[in-house]
C-alpha cells in the first residue's frame, strides 16, 4: 500500500501540493518483520491518520505488542474515520492528561 505526504517541511501530511508516494505497511506487520517482542511506550502524530494506524493495529497485533503507554495527537480527530480513543478505552488505556494536541493514556491491567 502507499501512502502520499507533502514534502513541505511544516507539516509532511497536512499539504495537498508537493506531494508524493511512498511505500506504507500496518504497524504489527513492521514490527514482527523487525522481531519487536514488546513495546512500552507509543507516540503517535500522522496528521489525523491515527485511526488507520492504530485501529488495525490493536484489531490484528497480539495484546504482547499493545504499549504500555500511549501518547497520542488528537488535534486532528475530526479527520478520523473511526473513534480511536474508544478503541483505545474499550483496549483498557485510560486517560492521563490531556492539552490542546495530545492525549496520554496509559494501560490499566
Amino acid at each position: 500500500e502507499a501512502g502520499a505526504f507533502s514534502q513541505r517541511v511544516q507539516s509532511l501530511g497536512a499539504g495537498t501540493d508537493d506531494m508524493v508516494e511512498v511505500a506504507t505497511n500496518l504497524l504489527h506487520i513492521v514490527l514482527d518483520d523487525r522481531r519487536v517482542g514488546a513495546v512500552g511506550a507509543l507516540k503517535i502524530d500522522v496528521e489525523g491518520a491515527e485511526d488507520r494506524v492504530l485501529i488495525p493495529f490493536f484489531r490484528e497485533a497480539p495484546a504482547s505488542l499493545h504499549p504500555r503507554a500511549i501518547l497520542i495527537e488528537h488535534v486532528a480527530s475530526p479527520l478520523w474515520r473511526e473513534d480511536v480513543m474508544q478503541v483505545l478505552r474499550e483496549r483498557g488505556y485510560a486517560a492521563r492528561f490531556r492539552n490542546t494536541h495530545n492525549t496520554g493514556l496509559v494501560r490499566l491491567d
